[in-house]
């Protein structure tokens, strides 16, 4: 389950903030942020306001250790918007 309901609200108040700015922008980057560790996110489908939950996965430490000497984390410094991105997607579709 999400780790609090100040987690829910901060995750659905900035959901409605990015709509209300017409970023584009969904859940899955408040999720992604807000709850740490390895998870799993899903919200409801053709429901307003979104629900959103999250299940953490739960990894043994050599699990987490090997994870951590393979993955590498790159910033391009390249700034994107979530709606110029779908956009993209939807027109080579």
């Amino acid at each position: 389950n999400i780790e609090s309901e100040d987690d829910n609200r901060l995750i659905n108040v900035v959901l409605l903030l990015e709509q209300l700015l017409s970023t584009g922008g969904g859940w899955q980057d408040q999720i992604g942020g807000l709850i740490g560790g390895l998870k799993l996110g899903t919200s409801t489908v053709n429901s307003l306001p979104v629900k959103t939950h999250v299940k953490r996965i739960i990894m043994k430490k050599s699990t987490i250790e090997k994870l951590n000497n393979q993955l590498v984390l790159v910033f391009t410094g390249q700034t994107r918007l979530a709606k110029n991105i779908l956009q993209n997607v939807l027109r080579r579709w």
